[in-house]
């Protein structure tokens, strides 16, 4: 499951050692593709 940014400094996005190279490329990838539908309104 993709990582989850938070929007207060307390939910700070961490990254664990459980994460996968997969699993941080699919956070990027999704967080990429709300940053391009966002900048296009």
């Amino acid at each position: 499951m993709p990582e989850v940014i938070g929007t207060q400094l307390h939910e700070a996005g961490f990254v664990s050692a459980a994460h996968t190279d997969a699993d941080i490329a699919e956070t990027v990838a999704a967080a990429a593709e709300v940053f391009k539908m966002l900048s296009k309104q």
